[in-house]
């Protein structure tokens, strides 16, 4: 839990200079850390009641309307991807392969952003649920993991 945490602060101090002002880095802050530890509602005022110091208006007109620089956040996020995923594919001689995917959650209720009757790719049918699109990086030669007490049959790779 340490290095999961650890590794939050560096991501964040990564990402801070581009919010501007002290004040803002910290809201910054407040969000991705509200979006890991509250378990049940990640909006607003749990977030600023458990996390921050308990604004709720400040951190919302943070995510609402405060001035950032969009292009320098994306140019950012994406330097993360190259520094993350290129070394892992240093001896592959075609690096590594971006898998794009959709997936749907099922959801009930109206706490959660973008839920909406939609198509869930999971059951395979019209839901009540969250659509969400999920970058991956492959490396040639990965093979999916499975516990050991999942049998010692073929894989769902060796078929």
């Amino acid at each position: 839990m340490r290095a999961a945490a650890e590794r939050l602060v560096q991501f964040h101090e990564r990402f801070a200079p581009l919010f501007g002002k002290e004040q803002a880095q910290d809201h910054a802050s407040t969000s991705v850390k509200g979006l890991m530890v509250c378990p049940e509602r990640k909006g607003l005022e749990p977030i600023a009641r458990n996390v921050g110091d308990g604004q709720v208006s400040a951190l919302q007109k943070f995510l609402n309307s405060a001035p950032r620089d969009h292009d320098a956040v994306r140019a950012e996020i994406q330097a993360v991807v190259v520094d993350d995923l290129v070394p892992t594919a240093a001896t592959s001689p075609i690096g590594v392969v971006g898998v794009v995917d959709g997936s749907g959650f099922a959801k009930k209720g109206q706490h959660s952003a973008g839920v909406a009757r939609q198509h869930n790719g999971r059951p395979g049918k019209e839901d009540t649920c969250q659509v969400g699109v999920f970058l991956v990086g492959v490396t040639p030669g990965a093979r999916r993991g499975r516990p050991t007490e999942a049998g010692s049959g073929p894989s769902p790779d060796d078929r």
